[in-house]
């Protein structure tokens, strides 16, 4: 039994190192060709300094991942489970004025197991979501970035493998790397989507 669960596992294994060679692999290339067409070749045109490039592709990761949060309707799921997990509470509440103690114990007991799995089923669809939305497209992006500006590029440009280099090390930094560029316009763009949506609440209910 376990040599038919090697020999399986070896085939599995050759089948998915074929499908990463074959397809992923190609797909992905076409991807990163057209992302340096579409985005990294007009800003070199622009002569724009490459941690301005690097952090104007956070910003639009940023905006990505704003764009699939709101396709997925994730606060509308939140607001829609917080709701229904109010609802189950207040059920439980009437439980306490039944007088049979064995009949409220095993409404109870129910209920606990609904809102238990309840609350399951949104934490594991909340980590789904915080994959997709942020998880994703951050590693993605930075695997991409890496092939785009790898360390010797930068260190043949700048002396040192950063995107901008501080002559004076304020705080002890030399220089800032790619991924600190890259979060910085990422950061950026929540930060003013989170106040655009704070103002447009206020005003609402203004």
């Amino acid at each position: 039994m376990e040599d038919l669960i090697q020999i399986l596992w070896e085939h599995l294994r050759h089948i998915l190192d074929l499908l990463f060679i074959h397809v992923i692999a190609p797909i992905f290339s076409i991807i990163g060709k057209v992302l340096r067409l579409l985005l990294i070749k007009p800003m070199t045109l622009l002569q724009l300094p490459i941690f301005l490039q690097i952090m104007i592709i956070g910003a639009l990761t940023g905006m990505l991942s704003i764009y699939i949060k709101k396709r997925l309707k994730v606060r509308e799921a939140e607001k829609a489970f917080f709701e229904k997990f109010e609802k189950m509470k207040a059920v439980q509440k009437n439980f306490d004025l039944m007088e049979d103690w064995k009949m409220r114990k095993v409404l109870y007991e129910a209920s606990d197991q609904e809102i238990d799995e309840e609350y399951n089923t949104f934490i594991a669809q909340k980590f789904a979501h915080f994959g997709l939305v942020y998880l994703l497209p951050i590693f993605l992006t930075l695997f991409w970035l890496d092939t785009v500006y790898p360390a010797t590029y930068l260190e043949a440009i700048n002396g040192l493998p950063y995107t901008l280099v501080f002559p004076s090390e304020p705080l002890g930094l030399p220089g800032l790397s790619v991924p600190v560029t890259f979060f910085l316009g990422y950061i950026m763009v929540h930060l003013l989507w989170g106040r655009l949506q704070k103002r447009y609440k206020n005003k609402s209910v203004g």
